[in-house]
């Protein structure tokens, strides 16, 4: 699949995926598109030179500067940031808390002009993420997700699973993905 100038795979110039650039450049209904085609949240990208978390730490840091569910925040949309919540294949608690520190706990929020009802979501939002970890139901259809690899539709039709199974693993329950752009 290619989506402004990019496969739905591949990394621009800048070490950045297709869902990275529609996250932060707020296009929501190209973020779905490429959540339905299988986009994973989590793919690698490129950092270079070293980015200054990578600096810091010694052990595996996720490289939320690059990341899309980071690239989502600053633009004052929750839903995006709720539609890459659903679709990352596995949310790590240490993830989010980081995030969460970085939303409240810096400068990020005023310099990214957050609005106060964007900040009531993400308060509440972190609040009850974070005391309870997501269920193993969340996390099977993630790492399902995850190996099903681009257009997850055709594959999961192949899989000898129920209906209602195979909806869970393409997201077609979740409300963010029906959600039409306002």
């Amino acid at each position: 699949m290619f989506v402004s100038g990019l496969y739905l795979f591949q990394l621009s110039e800048t070490g950045v995926s297709a869902l990275y650039l529609a996250a932060e450049m707020n296009h929501f209904p190209v973020a779905q598109l490429l959540v339905r085609w299988g986009a994973n949240p989590s793919a690698m990208h490129l950092v270079r030179p070293p980015s200054r978390c990578c600096r810091l730490y010694t052990d595996a840091h996720p490289h939320l500067e690059l990341e899309p569910l980071y690239a989502a925040v600053p633009n004052d949309s929750f839903r995006m940031f709720k539609l890459i919540i659903d679709a990352t294949p596995r949310l790590t608690y240490g993830v989010l808390s980081t995030l969460k520190d970085i939303v409240f706990r810096t400068p990020y929020a005023h310099e990214a002009r957050l609005s106060q009802r964007t900040l009531v979501q993400f308060d509440a939002f972190f609040k009850g993420i974070l005391k309870r970890p997501r269920s193993l139901k969340e996390e099977c259809r993630g790492i399902v997700r995850e190996n099903l690899g681009t257009n997850p539709k055709a594959k999961v039709d192949g899989l000898p699973l129920p209906g209602s199974l195979k909806e869970y693993v393409l997201l077609n329950g979740c409300s963010i993905m029906k959600e039409q752009d306002m």
